[in-house]
């Protein structure tokens, strides 16, 4: 039977914004004011001659039911009356449906101006996040800063592959290299004697270290929950939950696709039944992200060992595609290895 990892396991109703749960006559009645701002204008002329024709049929009717005058025998003044009301019930709509506009191209100012705020509120909370994870381990904040550096470069080249080159945008690149200095966050839940070890890990202690996918994984999501709309949370997510699964299936944690076939909102660890995402099912931000944490921690010193050359950790990298890397994103890696060398060197421990 499949367990549910910790708080990692959100119901689409967690998931929902608190807006969602507004009263609904106030969302419809919102909603509807909106469509009818929209079309005034879209449509001035549209709007006019509605207006107008209505006008028209209640006067002819009202004459028709008091005098008994055919509808349409119309007499000069009538004619000359509503020609003027036409032109000036166009004129009118075209003043205010340029009038809607601009109000509408300052809302969508005055909104864009609030989340470019917000985001920066929201990058300013995560980095700190980093920050803070960072100081736990003394190591860990260059390698940080690094990983985030490498996987937007990586990301950059990955992007010139024809297969990926609609999905990986501008927007993407920037999430992907904030996400990237997050993929360590739960170490921060992970106690000093193991994440401060100078010596190797016992298998039990490893054990432990393993759960800061898990744990970090959780942090993101919560957040998550507060503002689902923004797209650097998904990755942070993705990133932190499984960059260390392996293409061919192994690494850790061994999660497991949902049994619908849907992204996933539950992440399920694998108790032998089934089989754990590998390949193309487990996130791509999460495949660069292996990549660029494996480079860097290889060229880097670390309190248990030293550093290995930058040619060594490339000729490993390539040792292992197809089985714990991406074979597109080793390819994308070679074509850059250098200029990720160049900064490996820049901010060098």
């Amino acid at each position: 039977m499949r367990s549910p990892i910790g708080v990692v396991a959100l119901s689409s109703q967690e998931m929902t914004p608190a807006s969602a749960h507004d009263p609904q006559p106030k969302l419809l009645k919102s909603h509807c004011s909106e469509r009818v701002r929209d079309y005034f204008a879209h449509h001035p002329l549209v709007v006019a001659m509605v207006g107008w024709l209505i006008i028209l049929l209640i006067h002819r009717l009202v004459i028709y039911w008091i005098d008994d005058i055919a509808l349409l025998d119309l007499t000069r003044s009538e004619i000359l009356f509503f020609t003027l009301l036409l032109v000036g019930g166009i004129l009118f709509s075209i003043f205010f449906s340029q009038t809607i506009k601009r109000h509408n191209i300052r809302t969508e100012q005055k909104i864009e101006e609030i989340n470019q705020k917000s985001d920066q509120l929201h990058s300013v909370g995560l980095l700190g996040l980093s920050r803070a994870t960072a100081a736990r381990d003394k190591t860990m904040s260059l390698h940080l800063r690094r990983v985030g550096l490498l996987s937007e470069t990586l990301g950059r080249s990955l992007s010139k592959n024809p297969k990926y080159k609609d999905y990986i945008t501008e927007q993407y690149l920037a999430d992907l290299r904030l996400a990237a200095e997050l993929h360590d966050v739960g170490r921060i839940g992970i106690s000093d004697s193991v994440l401060c070890n100078p010596g190797g890990l016992t298998n039990a202690e490893y054990e432990t270290m393993k759960m800061h996918v898990i744990i970090g994984g959780d942090i993101i999501a919560e957040m998550q929950r507060t503002l689902p709309f923004r797209s650097y949370y998904s990755l942070a997510k993705e990133v932190t939950y499984h960059h260390h699964q392996h293409w061919d299936g192994t690494g850790y944690p061994n999660v497991l696709k949902a049994e619908d076939g849907s992204d996933n909102d539950s992440y399920f660890i694998d108790n032998g039944v089934g089989e754990p995402l590998k390949g193309k099912e487990i996130p791509l931000s999460a495949r660069i992200v292996a990549v660029t944490d494996a480079y860097d921690a290889m060229v880097s010193r670390r309190r248990y060992r030293d550093r290995i050359t930058h040619d060594e950790a490339c000729s490993i990298i390539n040792e292992k595609s197809g089985t714990h890397y991406d074979p597109d994103v080793v390819n994308a890696f070679n074509d850059v290895k250098d200029e990720m060398h160049r900064v490996v060197l820049e901010i060098r421990d």
